[in-house]
């Protein structure tokens, strides 16, 4: 008889590293989510504006300080964070083009006690997330389209 296969118990080092903290960072608004375990969507989305934080820390830190009040005993501070930012992303320093922040991975993960801080352009994270996108999520954009496979005609002068 074959052996009955392993469930790891809810503690792996996958489910170790949960709750995440994730956010979408653009010029105008920061918004953010938690997903609590793997396989998880977000929850707990709040939009909080860039002109009211310094830096993406501290909108963090407001974000997670509500959240926290909300969980009670229960807070399970965040060891890992995803940021999409609407700004091109190369090397420490992250400068934004549409927005006052301009900032360092490093010093945002270290202020917020991470042990891991992602941060992608926003239309890698797009990217990304498409192949686990069901079915069901798929939405066809070419009805607005229909000139694409219209034939081409000379305009009159």
């Amino acid at each position: 008889m074959p052996a009955v296969p392993h469930v790891p118990p809810r503690t792996t080092a996958v489910t170790a590293s949960h709750p995440r903290l994730v956010a979408d960072i653009g010029g105008t608004n920061a918004r953010f989510a938690w997903v609590n375990a793997p396989g998880d969507g977000p929850t707990h989305v709040q939009t909080l504006p860039v002109a009211s934080h310094v830096g993406p820390a501290e909108a963090a830190r407001a974000y997670l300080s509500g959240l926290q009040a909300a969980a009670g005993t229960g807070w399970h501070a965040p060891r890992r964070a995803a940021f999409a930012v609407a700004t091109a992303v190369a090397g420490d320093r992250i400068e934004f083009t549409n927005s006052p922040w301009s900032f360092s991975r490093e010093a945002v993960r270290q202020a917020l006690a991470l042990d891991a801080l992602a941060i992608v352009n926003d239309f890698e994270a797009l990217a990304l997330s498409l192949p686990g996108l069901a079915p069901s999520q798929w939405r066809p954009r070419w009805a607005g389209l229909r000139w694409l496979r219209a034939p081409m005609r000379r305009s009159a002068r």
